[in-house]
């Protein structure tokens, strides 16, 4: 089972853009901290528990989501 998100009920492009988008803010900060802090926050169990492959499976798809995100009405 996946962890509960509170993007409500957007459509899975949203959902898969705001994952992906929240792992690159989350990889950005990290670069900010000590190497020991850093490596907590991006491997965080949030990250494993959605699955090997699924969010580099997002962030690959990442200019065909804003493509679709961008074409969508408000």
């Amino acid at each position: 089972m996946l962890p509960r998100d509170d993007f409500g009920s957007c459509s899975v492009a949203r959902r898969q853009l705001a994952l992906h988008r929240t792992r690159a803010a989350y990889e950005q900060y990290a670069e900010t901290l000590p190497s020991e802090v850093s490596a907590t926050v991006t491997t965080h169990r949030y990250w494993a528990m959605l699955g090997e492959g699924v969010v580099k499976g997002r962030m690959a798809l990442e200019h065909a989501h804003e493509e679709q995100v961008d074409g969508e009405a408000g």
